[in-house]
């Protein structure tokens, strides 16, 4: 299309370069109304026809541009929201490990009850933020044996209650996993090791 536009102008101004010599050598004049007509609608034709692809090219190019801005609005579009979500997801998070920690330091204050007075305290130590758990001072009168028996005895069920409630907040759920063993003098029985084993400390 493009080619046939291009090849019609191309005509037009040989036949008018080759009508005006004619006329100027003195040779059979040619009508200056057909000239001009018959110009006018091959130019008219021409014109188009030579600039149609470019045209079309442009009209494509601009919708492009318009489809990759609507896209690249809906990509960003897309990447707020998900960041929203995942905050959104983050805060749940944080709120129920906050009322998790706070559900067993609540278990741990009815601990005393529930065994029966074997466990006379057992809390979360606001500084070192491990697990205190005193035993009754009738466990001192057992031997060595009996004592570390009772002392693990204790140790797997605060560890049993505390796994009910985890997980704790990051800043707190590293120290809440150790859990120490003492008597109402505060002398340790028994700990968390480093590796999350039983460690008796009364041999």
């Amino acid at each position: 299309m493009r080619i046939i536009g291009w090849i019609l102008i191309i005509v037009i101004c040989l036949w008018a370069y080759g009508a005006y010599s004619e006329n100027k050598e003195g040779k059979e004049k040619t009508k200056t109304s057909t000239f001009v007509i018959a110009a006018l609608i091959m130019l008219f034709v021409g014109f188009p026809m030579a600039f149609h692809h470019t045209a079309t090219k442009a009209a494509t190019s601009h919708h492009i541009t318009k489809t990759e801005k609507a896209s690249s609005s809906k990509a960003s579009s897309k990447r707020e929201s998900s960041k929203k979500e995942k905050a959104q997801v983050n805060k749940a998070k944080a709120k129920n490990e906050k009322e998790n920690l706070a559900d067993y330091k609540k278990a741990l204050k009815s601990v005393p009850e529930k065994t029966k007075g074997a466990i006379t305290d057992a809390y979360v130590d606001k500084d070192s933020g491990e697990t205190m758990v005193t035993l009754s001072d009738d466990a001192l009168g057992y031997s060595s044996n009996e004592l570390k028996t009772v002392a693990k005895t204790a140790w797997n069920s605060i560890g049993n209650l505390r796994d009910n409630y985890t997980p704790f907040p990051d800043d707190a759920g590293s120290t809440e996993m150790y859990i120490t063993i003492q008597d109402s003098a505060g002398n340790k029985i028994a700990h968390t090791s480093l590796m999350g084993s039983f460690k008796y400390d009364g041999e």
